[in-house]
């Protein structure tokens, strides 16, 4: 009995590990459904979340936290760069980026990308209005 039960709970861990690289996967490697400026993301982004975006923004700063970088871009947006690093340490106030992530949340006031990455200024973007 107690083996079956320890079985069932490492298939378990197992898959919710599994269900959470699914986002960071798909960062490497999705298209995004949408692009962005940064001023755009709280009016014209709520039909997008839940989904992988671009937004092009000014970085105010950079905050290096346990769960990874938090970066914040003008307009009031929140990127949650996970433990793996690209770049953004780098990164000085003023810099204008480009960041893919999925979008979180989205208010004025509140919008976040988690998780996110930097994207390169090279790639095509052509944004929403």
């Amino acid at each position: 009995m107690r083996t079956r039960s320890l079985t069932i709970l490492a298939a378990l861990i197992l898959a919710g590990l599994a269900s959470s690289c699914t986002k960071g996967w798909q960062l490497d490697y999705g298209k995004p459904a949408a692009q962005f400026h940064a001023h755009d993301v709280a009016r014209n982004g709520k039909p997008f979340i839940g989904k992988m975006i671009t937004v092009k923004g000014k970085l105010l700063h950079v905050q290096d936290r346990d769960d990874g970088n938090h970066i914040y871009l003008d307009h009031n947006i929140h990127c949650v760069f996970p433990t793996w690093h690209w770049g953004e340490d780098n990164l000085k106030p003023g810099d204008e980026i480009y960041v893919d992530g999925f979008l979180e949340r989205c208010t004025e006031g509140d919008v976040q990308l988690n998780p996110a990455i930097k994207r390169g200024s090279k790639a095509p973007f052509m944004p929403r209005k």
